[in-house]
């Protein structure tokens, strides 16, 4: 896929709003808009020093992170994605890498240490997509991330939370709830069942964002 051909993609994807917006209504499922004002609120209300994210896509929430967080690493396995992604925002601070987060997270991990927000969305939605030899790579993020010294420091998010139900290579909810325990972190869902956030101070959010969010488990 070309770079022009890509921004055509990006352009037109922009028109899917209105029936996204018609999907929530009937079905519930939130919008890109509505969880990118949900992931603002938390960037306003927390000073995170890195975000790493694992599925760049277009990069909409990678120039989202990059406006909140002082460096911003990004992962994508589809060589175009990840070409365009890096062409358009060449001017940023933003690392671009090329390959698979399970692998990728650890070189990162290694280069980090402070107040961290992870946006984990390494799966195939269908289109232009790509995955690896398995549906999302999740389960190993996690795994790494369990490991890390300043886990009480970050913040994680899982987008569409609705998928973890421990098949399709998703882990299940109770592999959620032993991870958060285990690291001594609060795990929450927000009310539109798409994202789920793990993390020590979820639970001192203000009014706005709580409003959003219902206590899950722990």
């Amino acid at each position: 896929m070309k770079y022009y051909f890509l921004l055509a993609y990006e352009f037109f994807s922009r028109l899917a709003f209105l029936p996204q917006y018609l999907n929530k209504i009937w079905t519930g499922t939130p919008t890109e808009n509505s969880k990118r004002r949900l992931l603002k609120l938390i960037l306003n209300e927390i000073n995170f020093d890195y975000a790493v994210e694992t599925g760049t896509y277009l990069a909409r929430t990678t120039k989202l992170l990059d406006k909140y967080v002082k460096k911003v690493y990004t992962t994508e396995i589809n060589y175009d994605l990840y070409k365009f992604a890096k062409k358009k925002h060449s001017q940023s601070t933003i690392k671009f890498m090329h390959g698979k987060s399970e692998k990728l997270i650890y070189e990162i991990l290694n280069e980090i240490y402070g107040k961290t927000i992870f946006y984990l969305d390494s799966h195939a939605s269908g289109g232009i997509t790509s995955h690896s030899e398995k549906v999302t790579s999740l389960r190993t993020e996690l795994n790494a991330i369990r490991g890390i010294k300043f886990i009480s420091k970050c913040v994680i998010i899982v987008d569409d939370a609705r998928n973890i139900n421990g098949t399709n290579d998703y882990p299940s909810i109770e592999e959620l709830k032993d991870f958060a325990t285990t690291n001594k972190l609060s795990m929450y869902i927000s009310t539109a069942d798409s994202y789920l956030f793990v993390g020590a101070d979820i639970g001192k959010f203000n009014n706005r964002i709580m409003n959003k969010i219902f206590i899950f488990s722990n």
